[in-house]
């Protein structure tokens, strides 16, 4: 069986035919999203450990949602790897094969990573002067008072060429 690690190597992102044996150490509950046709669609996010390594998966199956509970090893294969601003994340589909297999164990801490990955904390709240300070890749949120809401109209004026 591949390690998350390798399949992940030089932050490949495309399909993955080789086999992934996880242990599901985090569930979220069902989200639900708009597709492109504008139709109403699920997709429910878990984190993944291997024993080594935690993951972030997606699956956008319907029907394969019951089997990603928390504690349940899976055997994944044909799915999709998805690397982006350096977060792994593994995508599970119509053609993905899921498998329930023979129990993985994974360190304690891999729980704990595990819900911080499918629940990021919240972002830091700053003062404006501090928040654009902070540097780029830091979540920050900015809480302010409205003052004043300034609305731009546009008026059209129209002349009559009646002298009275």
């Amino acid at each position: 069986m591949a390690l998350i690690e390798e399949v992940f190597r030089n932050r490949a992102s495309g399909p993955l035919e080789r086999a992934l044996n996880l242990l599901i150490v985090a569930r979220n509950q069902p989200s639900t999203y708009f597709a492109s046709n504008g139709e109403e669609r699920r997709s429910l996010t878990v984190a993944a450990s291997d024993g080594v390594q935690v993951i972030k998966v997606t699956i956008y199956d319907q029907s394969k949602f019951m089997k990603f509970q928390t504690g349940t090893t899976l055997s994944v294969r044909n799915s999709i790897r998805k690397t982006q601003d350096g977060e792994q994340t593994l995508i599970i589909t119509k053609s993905t094969k899921v498998f329930i297999t023979q129990t993985l164990v994974a360190p304690g801490r891999h729980v704990q990573k595990g819900r911080i990955l499918i629940n990021p904390p919240a972002a830091d709240v700053l003062p404006i002067q501090q928040a654009i300070r902070s540097p780029l890749k830091q979540r920050v949120s900015v809480c302010r008072r409205i003052v004043q809401v300034f609305l731009a109209l546009t008026f059209t004026h129209c002349a009559s060429s009646d002298a009275h």
